[in-house]
């Protein structure tokens, strides 16, 4: 069965656009904050009672960034496919 597909112009320039923020600015500014918060993490740079709340939850959100960056690549490539024509 043949499938329709439609890609408008502002479509290909929305996923264009998609996948120049992913690739870029966003994915780094993801790694940043992870390096950000994980020398903070460490009580030789940062210690006290607001230092120690920070490191509780820091595991957790850091896996959290590491899980959206991950998701981050896997989105890279899906306006790519979707904005082909036939």
């Amino acid at each position: 069965m043949d499938q329709r597909v439609l890609s408008t112009q502002e479509a290909l320039t929305s996923a264009q656009r998609l996948q120049q923020i992913l690739a870029g600015s966003l994915t780094g500014d993801l790694r940043q904050l992870q390096q950000l918060g994980a020398t903070l993490s460490s009580p030789g740079e940062w210690d006290g009672p607001r230092a120690q709340q920070f490191r509780a939850g820091w595991p957790d959100e850091s896996r959290a960034l590491q899980q959206t960056i991950t998701n981050w690549r896997r989105c890279r490539s899906k306006p790519s496919r979707s904005s082909r024509t036939s």
